[in-house]
């Protein structure tokens, strides 16, 4: 099969059969199974016409497919008990400040990666988060920077560091807001819980969104 230049029609070589011809192009498929017995042309807007209308309901298809799978897992309402209060979420978080930091770990045995930690806590309190700093971002509601009361998320995005620092993706980050524009998060392996300022530079500059687990605070 070959578009002739500058033309408007495709050119089928004596010897093709139209059962391949239906395979790499739409045609009809009730066309005899039998080899050409003379160049045949195509219009290109007939050909056009015959792929779309293979392609068009097909991709209505994959449409509500993706739609249909977006709802299916999409994470289910978060069950936070009434009786929890922030500050609670703050004296459980502080406790466990000076714990090493540990890729993976969610436990005061074995140390804190930042998501464990933000899952460790909440779980101390029957709240059940996810387990990752990516799942954590879209559960809760988001809240504003200047909003921000105890026991709130807080994520930032850490760029890479250093001479590959172009070739590396961003990373998430997550801590617990405690109060006074301070957090308690595990920074990264080699250092241990602590509580940062988030006005200081480097978080400042990292800052993303936050999230809220528990209702608002009484005025």
């Amino acid at each position: 099969m070959t578009p002739k230049a500058g033309s408007s029609y495709f050119s089928y070589p004596k010897g093709d059969f139209l059962a391949v011809i239906s395979i790499s192009i739409p045609v009809p498929f009730s066309f005899p199974k039998k080899p050409l017995e003379a160049t045949t042309i195509i219009p290109i807007e007939e050909m056009t016409g015959r792929i779309l209308e293979i392609i068009a309901p097909l991709m209505v298809f994959v449409s509500l497919t993706i739609g249909f799978l977006a709802c299916a897992v999409r994470p289910a309402p978060l069950e936070v008990p009434g009786h929890v209060r922030p500050y609670d979420i703050i004296l459980t978080t502080q406790s466990q400040i000076a714990k090493p930091y540990r890729l993976g770990g969610s436990s005061p045995e074995s140390g804190f990666d930042c998501s464990g930690l933000v899952f460790w806590t909440y779980a101390q309190h029957g709240i059940q988060l996810p387990r990752t700093a990516g799942e954590q971002m879209d559960i809760g509601q988001e809240v504003g920077r200047h909003e921000l009361q105890p026991g709130d998320l807080v994520f930032f995005k850490i760029k890479g560091k250093g001479f590959f620092a172009f070739f590396l993706k961003s990373s998430l980050h997550v801590g617990l807001y405690t109060n006074d524009g301070k957090f308690v998060h595990a920074p990264s392996s080699g250092k241990s819980v602590k509580e940062d300022r988030i006005s200081n530079g480097y978080w400042d500059e990292c800052y993303l969104t936050a999230r809220r687990i528990l209702g608002q605070l009484p005025r």
